[in-house]
């Protein structure tokens, strides 16, 4: 009876700890992965900081278009690899540094620029 009882704890232990591992991270909306957005944490403001070296995609725009527009770069985690996104952040978002944010990627040495979707609610981490 005794190698039961411990069997039955032994596997609602298990089952627990599975189910905890399979929990959403976030109580609230997460970025759309299967279509390819990501989720990732604004860390410059193209807006703000003119220091260079621009990226590729920035640096082809000239400096109206540069102005006209709102550019910040998102850095997102994939696996064990981190990458840095350029990204346009749209006229009716509000977002700043730190802020969580999906973000479409698009490749910038080629000239594209990712576009930010959504900003998250500030509670997240």
């Amino acid at each position: 009876m005794h190698h039961l009882t411990t069997t039955r704890l032994a596997i609602l232990l298990a089952t627990g700890t599975l189910l905890t591992a399979c929990a959403a991270r976030h109580p609230v909306a997460q970025a759309d992965w299967e279509q390819g957005a990501r989720e990732g944490r604004i860390v410059r403001d193209y807006a703000v900081s003119d220091s260079p070296p621009l990226p590729v995609c920035l640096a082809q725009l000239g400096p109206e278009a540069r102005d006209a527009h709102h550019f910040v770069q998102v850095r997102y985690q994939q696996a064990r690899h981190v990458h840095f996104e350029v990204a346009e952040l749209p006229p009716g978002l509000r977002a700043g540094i730190g802020a969580n944010v999906e973000v479409w990627p698009a490749d910038c040495a080629a000239g594209q620029i990712g576009r930010i979707a959504q900003v998250f609610s500030p509670g997240r981490e």
